[in-house]
């Protein structure tokens, strides 16, 4: 039988590719959402800043209850699924309505690199708001060692960092926005200042920092 994952992979494609991505920050989520499903009461998963629903899917076959916020629409003819919640638009505009320490788990996948590191730090105190105590949080941003940043004023302290890509790579990579690249170091230590415990952190094969997090 065919899932609502494979259906909406079928109908969903960006620059002609199918999207399957399943990396081992999402794998680290899905274990962790695995777990909270084996404490029989299914969880609240907030995906945040996604270009494609895979991964919402994924919890929400689960069975977890999702709320998935985009900034931009790039799904189209969606099904609707009773426990999951897509939403379009401002992520800071969408956590504000959203009631306080509602989710216990947060996917954050290459999103939080196009604000500014100020802006950034908002957007993490808005998020630890609405998590619970303790509740996890799996995050990546693009690296200061990736290729990303050939050509990227890496030297500038963060806080001046946030650029546009040279134009080979933004052109090589798609990403036409400024982005605020980081080390290991420069995350977590933002995290630790907006509230959250660094469980691991790492930087993938690809060139992304990755982090597992837990909200204080």
């Amino acid at each position: 039988m065919e899932s609502l994952l494979d259906r909406q992979l079928t109908q969903d494609r960006v620059g002609g590719a199918l999207v399957r991505r399943f990396d081992d920050l999402d794998q680290a989520a899905m274990i962790c959402c695995r777990g909270l499903m084996a404490m029989s009461v299914p969880p609240q998963v907030l995906d945040l800043a996604i270009s494609h629903d895979a991964m919402a899917l994924r919890f929400a076959e689960l069975g977890a209850f999702v709320t998935a916020i985009n900034q931009q629409d790039l799904v189209q003819d969606e099904s609707p699924i009773d426990n999951l919640d897509r939403r379009e638009g401002d992520l800071f505009e969408n956590l504000l309505v959203t009631e306080d320490q509602k989710y216990h788990m947060c996917l954050f996948q290459r999103g939080l690199q196009f604000f500014s590191h100020e802006e950034a730090a908002e957007l993490l105190t808005q998020m630890h708001r609405v998590l619970k105590r303790r509740a996890r949080l799996y995050i990546s941003v693009g690296s200061t060692n990736s290729p990303l940043a050939k050509g990227y004023p890496v030297y500038l302290p963060i806080e001046y960092r946030h650029s546009e890509l040279a134009t080979p790579m933004a052109v090589k990579y798609g990403i036409r926005h400024p982005v605020t690249l980081y080390s290991v170091s420069e995350l977590c230590s933002l995290l630790n200042q907006s509230g959250y415990e660094i469980e691991s952190a790492w930087v993938s094969d690809a060139g992304d920092v990755k982090c597992c997090a837990v909200r204080r």
